[in-house]
């Protein structure tokens, strides 16, 4: 049995959430977003952007490379059939 879940949609399939509940120290605006990602941590969207900008880019660098590895895979799988 084959399963596509191209439509799956969820919060931390994104670089980042807003979290609209923390001021940032630095500037005190409610600009704080946590970065999705094992051990990253919370920044300033404002403060930060140099930072965050580096982590969408290298985000979306992965989601590509995760995606035509599926798409090999699944090429692959239907060799076998």
């Amino acid at each position: 049995m084959r399963s596509n879940h191209t439509e799956t949609s969820c919060t931390w399939f994104k670089p980042y959430i807003n979290t609209g509940f923390s001021a940032c120290k630095k500037c005190g605006k409610e600009t704080v977003v946590m970065l999705t990602g094992k051990r990253k941590p919370s920044i300033c969207a404002k403060c930060d952007l140099k930072r965050l900008n580096k982590h969408v880019t290298e985000f979306k660098k992965i989601m590509k490379l995760s995606a035509l590895q599926k798409k090999s895979a699944d090429t692959k799988s239907l060799a076998g059939d």
